[in-house]
């Protein structure tokens, strides 16, 4: 997840929760809701930061901390 926030961060992107999930393709993290606390977790511990949702969008968007 770090590693895939990094690179579209590299690329001036800002993927948002949903992006991040379908890319990279996490069964591990189980579902939506889990997923979401884990992404709340790297960004409480300064790995990524949470950014506001997108216009039109319902998923907060994120970018990697360096």
């Amino acid at each position: 997840v770090l590693e895939y926030i990094r690179r579209e961060t590299e690329a001036d992107k800002t993927p948002n929760s949903v992006e991040i999930f379908n890319a990279c393709k996490l069964s591990t993290w189980g579902n939506n809701k889990t997923f979401i606390k884990h992404l709340k977790k790297l960004a409480e511990e300064g790995k990524i930061k949470e950014l506001p949702k997108a216009a039109g969008s319902l998923a907060l968007r994120y970018i990697f901390v360096k």
